[in-house]
């Protein structure tokens, strides 16, 4: 959960190039993306993930694209605009970006990450122990896992946004856009080829 990842990064881009807004609605995004996963694992749909290396391969793929689009965008609107640099507004804000389309690209960036699938079926149910009940079990742990990882998305994309408030120059929103769209970009490159 606290691992740098595909989530992190467009946390912190949303974040620290758009404002705070964008970057809570993007923590939303992705815990409705875990929540969605872990309802899929208890009813036991992530199973077919599992056994199907051709429905695994085709989100994989799909998740792949996503990142490298999400990055490649982020890069060519770097380069297109590089004699002009981003404008920033009397709250410090690089451009826009409405709260839905951060919540979108949070959840697509979440659901679109097989991994997510996988670890709901298999890391949490090594935590119930036999004769429990399976359902009331999972949903607690679940339910445990999306709230911490929703809470520290968002405390990082208000960290973010406190940081960029003080460092939130022209400058500094290419800076972020360039690091946030190259890393998206070879996480994707890195979730195609299965590493």
């Amino acid at each position: 959960m606290l691992s740098p990842g595909p989530t992190l990064a467009i946390v912190t881009r949303n974040a620290a190039a758009y404002g705070r807004g964008p970057g809570l609605a993007t923590a939303a995004g992705i815990g409705v993306a875990n929540a969605t996963y872990a309802t899929a694992a208890a009813l036991g749909l992530s199973v077919v993930l599992e056994r199907s290396p051709a429905a695994f391969a085709v989100i994989r793929l799909g998740g792949a694209a996503y990142l490298v689009w999400l990055g490649a965008t982020g890069l060519w609107r770097l380069i297109r605009h590089r004699a002009a640099a981003p404008r920033v507004g009397a709250d410090g804000v690089a451009g826009t970006l409405r709260p839905a389309i951060g919540f979108r690209q949070g959840v697509l960036t979440n659901l679109l990450h097989p991994s997510i699938a996988i670890f709901y079926l298999s890391y949490i149910p090594q935590f119930i122990r036999p004769g429990e009940p399976f359902l009331a079990r999972y949903a607690l742990l679940a339910s445990i896992h999306v709230g911490l990882s929703t809470g520290w998305m968002a405390t990082c994309a208000v960290a973010i946004d406190e940081l960029a408030r003080v460092l939130r120059t022209p400058a500094f929103a290419r800076t972020i856009e360039a690091l946030a769209g190259a890393s998206l970009l070879v996480l994707g490159l890195v979730v195609g080829l299965g590493r």
